[in-house]
């Protein structure tokens, strides 16, 4: 009896574990290496399983831990995430301290908070009217310039072949976490008198009761209107404006000061596109174009003289990097025709290189000064009979700026005027 009674003893101690459970959390077999402990892979928990899967394919998550296929694709690992494990794996950063980030000018502190929406994709064509702060993620309030209508998301893309039109008294700034993209039509140019968003504050150019009247200076001097005997002889155009690279406040063109009951061009709008971790591309088009000057007009005996065409826009790139393979335009109006009534107004500043036309004189003399684009606007033609041309506007500024030993990437299809000297901005 004590021999049988020490086989079964020496029979019931060497019985092997099972090779397939992982109750101790090991799976001693090398043909099934990994403990599916809650049975979402296999289907029955604290079971050793095969696996075959695509290397470095997320799988599920464990808690905090990605589970993810080895580099072999025959086991899974589990990755520590340090902000946690989503529907894709580990949860990108979210918060602004994780990313160096540019401190861009005008509204320095943007960067420092992410945004709370994910993207703002403009897929169709559309309008936005900045004097609405209900279309503002935010409005930001300047000394003596326009106030500031910022758009804010993780990301912003103009599709391709889509108008984004943007009207309104306040400047826009579209601002993105990461990337931005432009690959559509962004349109903050006047059209005729009424200024682009955050145009006109500036009146540069004087109207005229006994000329033609002078258009807006910005990159240089506006041009005259003409007077009875000598083009451009009344000498009012607008002096060239301040470099927006020296001034803390972001302003759009500038627009003639109306002295007369005909509208002078509106000044081109202020935008700044701001990249603040990542790449600001610019392969579609922005358009910052002044209006162009009404033109003379006679109302039973009252004659009103040619009014000058507006000033181009402030276009400002600001990214941790940019590119511009696209077209960037910020060309003055075009001046009025002095003849009345059937002269013509100017032409509003064109998305091209072309000049934006003056207006043609029904009599052949007195026609209205073309708009500046990379070269100075054209002055308005004399008329011996007193009805002179008024003087075209002048071009804008395209500004862009990048940290320290950073340098923009600018290949443009088309640009007029041409780019500022690049500047520089800090990164926290």
């Amino acid at each position: 009896m004590r021999f049988v009674l020490i086989v079964a003893l020496m029979v019931g101690c060497s019985t092997k574990p099972n090779p397939k459970s992982c109750l101790d959390n090991h799976c001693s077999d090398p043909s099934l290496p990994f403990c599916d402990v809650d049975g979402s892979i296999g289907g029955e928990p604290n079971t050793c399983i095969a696996v075959e899967c695509t290397p470095n394919e997320f799988e599920a998550c464990r808690g905090d831990r990605a589970l993810t296929c080895n580099a072999a694709g025959d086991n899974f690992d589990l990755i520590d995430c340090e902000f946690g494990c989503g529907e894709s794996g580990c949860k990108p950063c979210d918060r602004p301290e994780c990313e160096k980030h540019i401190v861009p000018r005008y509204i320095p502190n943007v960067c420092s908070t992410l945004a709370t929406t994910p993207s703002l994709v403009v897929g169709a064509d559309v309008s936005l009217d900045t004097s609405s702060a209900l279309a503002c993620t935010n409005v930001v309030t300047q000394a003596t310039g326009p106030e500031i209508c910022v758009l804010h998301y993780d990301t912003i893309t103009i599709e391709r072949n889509v108008t984004y039109s943007v009207t309104g008294t306040r400047a826009l700034a579209l601002v993105a976490d990461h990337a931005l993209v432009v690959d559509g039509v962004l349109d903050v140019s006047a059209n005729g008198s009424t200024s682009g968003p955050g145009g006109g504050i500036i009146k540069s150019g004087s109207g005229a009761e006994v000329a033609g009247g002078g258009g807006a200076g910005a990159r240089v001097a506006g041009a005259g209107g003409g007077n009875a005997s000598t083009d451009g002889g009344a000498a009012n155009g607008g002096t060239a404006a301040t470099h927006p690279s020296s001034l803390t406040e972001l302003f759009g063109g500038a627009q003639p000061a109306r002295t007369t009951n005909n509208a002078p061009g509106g000044g081109g709008g202020a935008v700044t596109l701001i990249s603040c971790r990542g790449l600001l591309s610019v392969p579609g088009v922005i358009d910052a174009g002044g209006g162009g000057g009404a033109r003379a007009t006679l109302n039973m005996t009252t004659y009103r003289f040619a009014a000058g065409g507006g000033a181009g826009g402030t276009v400002v790139l600001q990214g941790m990097t940019v590119n511009v393979t696209g077209e960037i335009y910020s060309n003055g109006g075009g001046g009025g025709a002095g003849s009345a009534p059937n002269g013509q107004s100017g032409g509003d500043g064109l998305p091209s290189t072309t000049r934006a036309s003056g207006g043609l004189a029904a009599g052949g003399t007195g026609n209205g000064g073309a708009g500046g684009t990379s070269f100075a606007p054209n002055p308005g033609q004399a008329d011996a009979g007193n009805m002179p041309g008024a003087g075209g506007g002048s071009a804008g500024f395209i500004l862009t700026y990048t940290p320290q030993l950073v340098f923009p990437t600018l290949t443009p299809v088309g640009v007029s005027p041409g780019f500022e000297p690049n500047g520089n901005v800090a990164t926290n």
